[in-house]
Formats: C-alpha cells, sequence, structure tokens
C-alpha cells in the first residue's frame, strides 16, 4: 500500500493518503507530522503481513506508538 506525502496547493500544508484507493488520513498537516504518520502507517501494514495481527491488535499498537511519540515531543518542547 504505497502512502504518499503531497504539499497541499495555495496552503503551508501536507496531505497524506493512500496512492491506490485515495483513502485520507490527514487533510491538512504539518510536513513532519505526515512523514511520521506516513511512516506509523507503514509499520502498521508491516506488522499486519508479517506477525499475522488481526486489526484491533494493529490498532493498539499504534495507539502505543503514537502516545510514545508525542510524550516525546512534549518532553522536548517543555524544555525550551
Amino acid at each position: 500500500m504505497p502512502i504518499k506525502v503531497r504539499k497541499v496547493r495555495g496552503q503551508e500544508c501536507y496531505r497524506v493518503f493512500n496512492g491506490e484507493s485515495g483513502e485520507v488520513y490527514a487533510k491538512c498537516t504539518t510536513r513532519a507530522k505526515a512523514l511520521e504518520q506516513k511512516k506509523i502507517i507503514e509499520d502498521a501494514d508491516k506488522m499486519k503481513k508479517d506477525l499475522n495481527m488481526t486489526d484491533k491488535e494493529i490498532d493498539e499498537e499504534i495507539k502505543v506508538i503514537v502516545h510514545e511519540v508525542s510524550k516525546k515531543k512534549k518532553s522536548k518542547s517543555k524544555k525550551k
């Protein structure tokens, strides 16, 4: 599943979507967040294929990963 990140025309934001199905994951987000979302989605797909996990198990893993990432970002912003 090719996940793509494209700049939104006329705005300072990016769109994250599935290149095959056209499903949009993020309509307008920063470039850093878009690239991070792309990585998380690709990792989830890889887990699903490699480990034969169910969608529910994958969703739980994604929540854990996103939570860890947001914790790291909050701690970095507090240091500034």
